[in-house]
C-alpha cells in the first residue's frame, strides 16, 4: 500500500509530468494501491483527468513561449511567487462545486499532485474525517441494494461518486453557462476564476446579479454582468468573442551585432520590426561575452511601440601583472596599458595576448584567459640581456658606453662597439685588458683635425713602425703605436689624432680607449666576423655607398709604405678580395691627393 502523494511522485518520475493528464494515471496509481486509504480520491482524480483539471494544474508551471502566431508548450517547473497557489485554491473550489465533491478531499488530492510534481517538500496530510484513527471513516447507507458512501456536506452539495446522483439543500440557485472564444480564455465570476472546458464554462450560482470578466492573452478583456432569475430556473448562456489586437513593434539595439529576442524567440540582429499580440512582451538583447539586456512591457491600446536598447555592458575580469623588471611596458592585444607592476581592470572576458617589453628591449609573451569576476595573475621575471661576467663574452657581442656587454641589442643604452676578438696584445695585457677587443660601429670624423692628408710621419712615429711589410699580418701593436705622446698630440699623421679624439665614450679603466687598429687586427676582424654576414658583418657598415672604403692602419714604415685596408661589397670580399696594400700603390702625381675624404678611420679598443 502506498500513499497517494508518493505514488504520484513515482509515476511522474517514471513516466514524466504528462502522465498526469492521461487517463492511464488512474491504473498506475491503482497498481500502487494509492487509493486504498481514501477510495473517494480515485473518483475525484478520474473526474479531474477527464475534465482537463490536471492539464490546467500543469499549465500553472509551464513557461509560456508564445510568440506572434505560434504557440508551443514547454516543460513545467515550480511556478514563481504565490499567484499559482491562489489559482490552485480557485481550481479546488471549481472542482468541488461542479463535481459535487467535498472541498477538503479535493484539496488533499491537489496537494498530492503538487507534492508529486515536487513543487513542495511538505507531505500532504489525510483529511481528519478519513484517518485510520477515526471510527466513522466509512459511513455507508444502502441504496437499491448497493453500498453508498455518505459524505459530510459543507458546501450544500452532495454527490455520489459511483453513480453521479447528487443531493442538494434547498436553495435559490440557478445554472449559468458561458460559451467563449478563444477557447483558452479565463473566466472570472464575482472575482473567482471558473473552470473552462473546450470553450464552455458551466457553474451553479445563487440567483441574483453577478459580475463576470473574461481574459485572454493578446485579446482585449471584457467585463459585464448577468442576472439569474429567482423564479425562472433556466440556464443563461452568454457567448463572448474577444477582439484580437496587434501592435506594430519596432526594436533598435545599439549593438548592431547583438541578437534580439522577443518572448523567448530570436527575431533579428541589431533591429527588428513586426506585428505582435497585445499583452505582456519580454524583450531581450543577447551578445556573447556581454551582459544580456531584458525588458518587459505591457502593450495595450497603442497601435505602435518603439524600443531602443542601449549598448550592452561587457562581462569583464581583471589582469594583475607583476612582471620584473618594474617599469616594463605592457601591451594587451597590441594596445599599450602602462608599465609593470599594474592591475588592469574591466577587461572583457576571453583570450588575451600579452606582450611585455623590458627597458632593455627583452620581450615576454603570454596568452591568458580573462574570466568573469576573476583576477588573472601574470608573474614573471624577464632575464637581463647584459652579461654578469666578461668571461661569458662572445665574438659579435655588443659593448655599451658603461662597459656592459650583451649577446643581443638592448634598448636604453648607447652601443659603442662590437667584440671582434677575444685576444689582446702583450702590451694591453700588461695594462689589465685581457678579455678582447672591440671595433667602433661608426667611422671617426676627420673634422677634428685641419690636416686632410696623411702628412709626413715624424721620427718618433717611425720608431714604432713595422720593420718589414712582410710582418704586417703578425703585427698586433696598434695600441702601442697609437698611444705614444708623439702620435696622440701630433697632427702630422692625422689618423692617429682622429682616433684618439673619437667621440664615443668608453668607461675609464675598463678599456684602453680608442686607437688606430693595426693590419693584423683588420685581418682578425674579417676572419672572426665575416662568416656571420647577416647578423654581424653587415651591422658594421664597412662598405661605402660608392663602393670601396679605404681604412688607415697604425702599421707604417715611412711615407711611401704606410698601410691601409680596402673594403669592398660583400660579393667582393667574401673571397678575401679585400687587400692590405702599402700607400705607394695608391699614390698619384701628388702625395697630398691621397686622403681628400678617401681614407677612413675606424677605431678599436681593448677591454
Amino acid at each position: 500500500m502506498e500513499t497517494l502523494y508518493n505514488a504520484i511522485k513515482k509515476a511522474v518520475n517514471q513516466f514524466g509530468f504528462n502522465v498526469l493528464t492521461e487517463i492511464k494515471i488512474i491504473n498506475i496509481l491503482s497498481d500502487f494501491s494509492a487509493f486504498s486509504t481514501l477510495p473517494a480520491a480515485k473518483t475525484i482524480f478520474k473526474n479531474m483527468v477527464e475534465n482537463g483539471y490536471c492539464h490546467k494544474i500543469c499549465n500553472l508551471g509551464r513557461k509560456k513561449t508564445r510568440l506572434l502566431f505560434s504557440n508551443a508548450e514547454s516543460s513545467i517547473q515550480k511556478p514563481e511567487g504565490d499567484e499559482w497557489k491562489i489559482k490552485l485554491a480557485t481550481l479546488a473550489t471549481s472542482i468541488a462545486q461542479q463535481g459535487g465533491f467535498e472541498k477538503h478531499i479535493v484539496t488533499y488530492v491537489l496537494d498530492c499532485i503538487i507534492y508529486g510534481l515536487e513543487w513542495t517538500e511538505e507531505a500532504p496530510s489525510l483529511p481528519q474525517a478519513y484517518t485510520n484513527n477515526n471510527s466513522k471513516r466509512h459511513d455507508t447507507t444502502t441504496t437499491n441494494g448497493s453500498s453508498q458512501m455518505r459524505h459530510l456536506v459543507t458546501t450544500g452539495t452532495n454527490t455520489n461518486p459511483s453513480n453521479g446522483i447528487s443531493y442538494q439543500q434547498i436553495e435559490d440557485t440557478q445554472f449559468v453557462v458561458i460559451s467563449i472564444k478563444p477557447y483558452n480564455a479565463e473566466v472570472f465570476i464575482d472575482g473567482i476564476q471558473q473552470y473552462v472546458a473546450n470553450g464552455v464554462m458551466a457553474t451553479e450560482l445563487p440567483v441574483g446579479e453577478h459580475d463576470y470578466e473574461i481574459k485572454a492573452e493578446s485579446y482585449k478583456s471584457k467585463k459585464g454582468s448577468f442576472n439569474l432569475s429567482h423564479n425562472d430556473k433556466t440556464t443563461l448562456t452568454i457567448q463572448l468573442e474577444l477582439e484580437e489586437q496587434k501592435i506594430a513593434l519596432s526594436i533598435v539595439a545599439k549593438d548592431k551585432d547583438a541578437e534580439i529576442w522577443v518572448n523567448g524567440m530570436v527575431c533579428g540582429q541589431g533591429m527588428w520590426n513586426g506585428l505582435i499580440d497585445a499583452g505582456k512582451v519580454v524583450i531581450e538583447c543577447i551578445k556573447p561575452k556581454f551582459y544580456s539586456y531584458t525588458e518587459t512591457k505591457m502593450l495595450g491600446a497603442q497601435q505602435k511601440e518603439h524600443i531602443n536598447i542601449p549598448a550592452l555592458q561587457p562581462i569583464c575580469g581583471n589582469i594583475k601583472i607583476n612582471v620584473q623588471p618594474y617599469g616594463s611596458e605592457i601591451f594587451i592585444n597590441g594596445e599599450s596599458k602602462g608599465t609593470t607592476p599594474l592591475m588592469v581592470t574591466d577587461i572583457p572576458i576571453g583570450d588575451r595576448s600579452i606582450r611585455i617589453t623590458s627597458p632593455e628591449g627583452v620581450e615576454y609573451y603570454a596568452n591568458v584567459e580573462v574570466k568573469e569576476g576573476q583576477v588573472t595573475n601574470v608573474n614573471y621575471i624577464i632575464p637581463s640581456l647584459f652579461l654578469e661576467d666578461y668571461s661569458e663574452v662572445r665574438i659579435g657581442d655588443y659593448f655599451y658606453e658603461d662597459g656592459s656587454i650583451s649577446h643581443e641589442i638592448a634598448k636604453g643604452k648607447e652601443i659603442v662597439g662590437m667584440v671582434f676578438s677575444l685576444e689582446t696584445s702583450e702590451e694591453e695585457k700588461k695594462q689589465g685588458w685581457i678579455h678582447g677587443q672591440i671595433i667602433a660601429l661608426h667611422d671617426a670624423s676627420l673634422c677634428v683635425t685641419n690636416n686632410q692628408s696623411w702628412g709626413i710621419p715624424t721620427n718618433e712615429i717611425m720608431q714604432f713602425a713595422v720593420q718589414s711589410p712582410k710582418r704586417n699580418k703578425k703585427n698586433d701593436n696598434g695600441y702601442e703605436i697609437s698611444h705614444r705622446d708623439c702620435v696622440v698630440n701630433n697632427e702630422d699623421f692625422s689618423p692617429f689624432y682622429v682616433a684618439s679624439k673619437y667621440y664615443a665614450p668608453l668607461p675609464f679603466g675598463i678599456t684602453s680607449g680608442w686607437y688606430l687598429p693595426s693590419v693584423s687586427q683588420w685581418w682578425k676582424l674579417y676572419e672572426n666576423m665575416h662568416p656571420k654576414w647577416e647578423t654581424l658583418w653587415r651591422y658594421l657598415n664597412l662598405t661605402g655607398s660608392g663602393g670601396l672604403k679605404h681604412f688607415a692602419t697604425s702599421s707604417i714604415m715611412d711615407k711611401e709604405y704606410a698601410w691601409m685596408f680596402t673594403m669592398g661589397y660583400a660579393e667582393e670580399y667574401k673571397e678575401k678580395s679585400y687587400s692590405a696594400k702599402n700607400i705607394k700603390s695608391y699614390l698619384k702625381n701628388d702625395v697630398r691627393d691621397l686622403l681628400h675624404q678617401n681614407i677612413y678611420v675606424r677605431c678599436v679598443a681593448a677591454f
